[in-house]
């Protein structure tokens, strides 16, 4: 594409991105995304969704997050579905403290907790204390 001086947009990026992140190539979605920071493309909710997903399924919880914090940053802001992901990982990973602040940081930037955060919730592995706080969160 840019050896025909067509310079790639973020939809270009973000199909990478996925396609890399649902196959495995975690590095290769990283290096990506530099590279489209690099050439002064601004990612999108969908960009920073994607790559905190990848991270997220191959175990780099702490790195979703900090690429979370970035997003903020950056003046992207996150979306119910970005939060999803967070939530879910969390819970994965019995961090339920986590998945509370995640949905209180949810609440706090207006989205609602739609039926996607309710299946997650929807655990009976879960703490009955979490539980109680959860249920303190909802409308």
């Amino acid at each position: 594409m840019e050896e025909q001086g067509v310079s790639p947009n973020i939809v270009i990026y973000n199909i990478l991105l996925h396609g890399m992140c649902n196959n495995e190539k975690l590095e290769d979605a990283k290096r990506c995304f530099r590279t489209l920071l690099g050439k002064g493309c601004q990612p999108d909710v969908v960009t920073f969704s994607t790559l905190i997903n990848g991270l997220c399924k191959e175990g780099h919880v702490y790195e979703a997050h900090t690429l979370l914090q970035e997003m903020g940053e950056s003046g992207c802001s996150p979306d119910s579905a970005t939060f999803n992901i967070l939530i879910r990982a969390s819970l994965k990973n019995n961090e339920e403290l986590v998945a509370l602040e995640l949905i209180r940081k949810m609440r706090d930037s207006g989205f609602a907790v739609d039926l996607s955060t309710m299946e997650l919730l929807l655990d009976d592995r879960l703490d009955p204390n979490i539980l109680e706080c959860i249920k303190e969160l909802l409308p």
